[in-house]
């Protein structure tokens, strides 16, 4: 998928701008009407509702956890945004110990999108066990990245 392989500048986004100022989530539940997102992000990518969550390791962004809505307009609860704040803050702390973070931006591009999708399969489980329907067939618990 394109939107995967997508690099965002962090400087004339105001949505990402916001959530790495303020070292928390930003989100909308209409992105089409929100004036934070980018526009040509939006054009490249129609969707409803967005939710950004900054990954900062020592003062410096080295990555983020993007959630999307493309057809459903989504209303954020204080728990979800909770949750996904602890995430980012515990990716950071993964990513923090690892002693090549400093020498390698590339190395902890890799670690951040392991996180991911450990974070996906951990959510497809508690859906499962949940019963709430929002399994993905075929899931496969991530691969295991040194």
């Amino acid at each position: 998928c394109e939107f995967l392989e997508l690099l965002f500048r962090i400087v004339g986004h105001a949505g990402v701008e916001e959530a790495f100022s303020t070292r928390a989530p930003a989100f909308t539940s209409n992105s089409p009407a929100d004036p934070r997102i980018d526009p040509e992000l939006l054009r490249r990518f129609p969707h409803r509702s967005t939710l950004f969550c900054p990954i900062v390791v020592k003062e410096e962004p080295v990555g983020a956890l993007i959630a999307i809505w493309w057809k459903a307009e989504h209303q954020f609860t204080e728990s979800e945004l909770r949750l996904v704040e602890g995430i980012g803050r515990q990716a950071a702390r993964v990513l923090a110990t690892r002693a090549h973070v400093d020498e390698s931006p590339g190395a902890g591009r890799e670690y951040v999108a392991a996180y991911v999708s450990y974070v996906h399969y951990v959510e497809r489980l508690a859906a499962d066990i949940e019963g709430s329907g929002h399994h993905q067939e075929g899931a496969q618990a991530p691969a295991h990245v040194d």
